[in-house]
């Protein structure tokens, strides 16, 4: 899967979680602060996946991908909010965090790619 390709499929699966839970902030389904981490929660997941994705597909070193891939995401919102707005310290904290979700979710995907018994190595990556 390309760099493109998977820019694209995040986007678009953004737009679609994030219009459904502004509809359900809109109609008072869910309060400020848990629509607040819904975004972010929503953001790293998606990211996540795509690079799971990515990372799953690739030949080369996974990590590196993950590396690619989240730049090139912190590239573009940081362009993004250039233009819409100053940057703030939390942003400082956030663009880390979705390096190190690109990272790890490219990672985990050759891991899964690589191995036959993927629960072998979630059971020990929880302890």
């Amino acid at each position: 899967m390309s760099y493109i390709k998977a820019i694209l499929l995040n986007i678009i699966e953004l737009f679609l979680l994030l219009f459904l839970i502004t509809i359900m902030y809109y109609f008072n389904l869910i309060n400020e602060k848990t629509f607040e981490v819904l975004k972010l929660i929503i953001l790293l997941f998606s990211i996540f996946i795509n690079s799971f994705i990515l990372g799953k597909n690739t030949k080369r070193k996974s990590y590196l991908e993950g590396i690619i891939y989240g730049s090139i995401l912190i590239t573009i919102l940081l362009i993004i909010t250039l233009i819409l707005s100053k940057i703030q310290i939390k942003l400082l904290i956030f663009y880390p965090l979705i390096l190190i979700t690109s990272i790890l979710g490219s990672m985990i995907g050759s891991v899964k790619k690589n191995r036959s018994n993927w629960s072998i190595f979630f059971f020990s990556f929880l302890l």
